[in-house]
């Protein structure tokens, strides 16, 4: 007779597809690793993005930090903004001369900057103390790549800055992360969770110099211009679109502007969209590339530019 299938096996494939139905409904909704997490009364996207308009490659990281207020796409997506003009209208551009770094204070090691790294190519890992993904991912990536590259002419540095939780991302908290490995908030909270430090400490110290982004009080309203500068590089066809998108798309850029407390000053002139992201510079002092929650392309480009 044909076989046929007992309710005891049609029970054991219900209950299977019930276990991996909670499991996807718990990883959703976890707050470092999930794609949704309530914060300060609204839901952020704790899964990182790619870089805009989908270009580029790479993973995506959990647990990293986007720009919030982003502007919705027509298609349901987000562009993640930034304003891209920094203080003196210095903007980096792929392709040109690096601008410096904006250093308020090197925490750990001798002060530098892309001037002065001659004939080096020169990675810098731009994270937040406030961030979980910034030490699970990015700065895990950076130290491997400081180890295995050190001595053919790759210098490694990393950038504490800030773009939000202005009350833990702090001086005196990366001076506390630096000296000691003692993490805070959100980062301490996310990497006790999945067992990734030795009580409130990393299990790992981070070897290369540390500075912090150099940061400056945001005073008054962003007029139209300003907006348009911010919105025109993410957005190219901004002006042509329709009426009612173009002002839906200035309000939230508005309210992402007057929202911020702090203006720092290489997280705008690199148009960084969150943390972690890292900044290439090659040999002659040309950026090379920008890139945001993304992790297993840097260590291909340092070796393409060693070879250069």
């Amino acid at each position: 007779s044909p076989l046929s299938i007992g309710p005891m096996f049609l029970n054991a494939i219900f209950v299977y597809f019930i276990l991996w139905a909670v499991l996807l409904l718990v990883y959703l909704n976890d707050p470092y690793f999930g794609r949704r997490a309530a914060r300060n009364g609204r839901l952020r996207p704790a899964l990182c993005s790619g870089p805009i308009a989908g270009a580029g490659g790479g993973r995506r990281l959990p647990g990293c930090r986007p720009v919030e207020h982003a502007p919705e796409t027509a298609g349901g997506g987000s562009y993640i903004f930034n304003r891209t003009a920094a203080r003196g209208g210095v903007r980096a551009e792929i392709g040109k001369k690096a601008p410096n770094l904006g250093v308020s204070e090197w925490v750990q090691g001798m002060p530098t900057n892309f001037d002065q790294e001659d004939d080096r190519i020169v990675v810098t890992e731009v994270f937040q103390v406030n961030c979980p993904g910034c030490f699970l991912y990015g700065m895990p990536e950076m130290i491997r790549i400081y180890e295995d590259y050190k001595d053919q002419g790759v210098r490694v540095l990393g950038l504490a800055t800030a773009f939000e939780d202005f009350d833990k991302n702090t001086l005196d908290n990366l001076k506390l992360l630096v000296e000691t490995g003692r993490v805070v908030g959100d980062t301490l909270e996310g990497l006790s969770r999945y067992g990734q430090l030795d009580g409130d400490r990393l299990k790992y110290r981070i070897p290369f110099p540390v500075g912090m982004d150099a940061l400056s009080r945001v005073q008054g309203e962003p007029d139209e211009e300003a907006m348009l500068e911010f919105i025109r590089p993410q957005i190219p066809d901004f002006d042509s679109r329709p009426a009612e998108y173009r002002s839906g798309i200035m309000a939230r850029v508005r309210e992402h502007m007057m929202s911020k407390e702090y203006s720092a000053e290489t997280f705008e002139k690199f148009a960084l969209r969150g943390t972690p992201s890292t900044i290439v510079v090659d040999r002659k002092g040309i950026l090379r590339d920008v890139s945001f929650g993304q992790t297993g392309h840097i260590e291909s480009l340092v070796k393409s530019l060693i070879d250069e």
